[in-house]
């Protein structure tokens, strides 16, 4: 969560400076996981409450939209991540995970 939030902070640092409209603008984050190697990965909740706390602290509320990379997660836990992280509260315009081997 740490390092995604310093990318994102530093990217819409740097975007702002250009006069984006952001309501044109499509992100494509990460989860936030505990990473492929570690021992616990966690719940689909506990991925799914800190992708969206991230998302809401560190994302401009007028992005168009937000669309997940798979980033190698599996189909079926990336559809369990995305559901719950909608079901966390939907105040996103729209979220959507993405397999960019598809």
């Amino acid at each position: 969560a740490e390092v995604t939030s310093k990318v994102l902070l530093g990217i819409f640092a740097e975007v702002g400076k250009t006069g984006l409209d952001y309501s044109l603008a499509i992100l494509k984050p990460n989860m936030i996981t505990a990473g492929e190697e570690a021992v616990d990965q966690g719940s689909v909740e506990d991925v799914a409450q800190k992708t969206f706390q991230v998302l809401m602290e560190n994302v401009p509320e007028n992005i168009a939209g937000i669309n997940f990379l798979s980033g190698g997660i599996n189909d079926e836990l990336s559809e369990q991540y995305l559901n719950r992280t909608l079901t966390t509260q939907v105040s996103l315009r729209s979220l959507s995970f993405v397999d960019r081997y598809r």
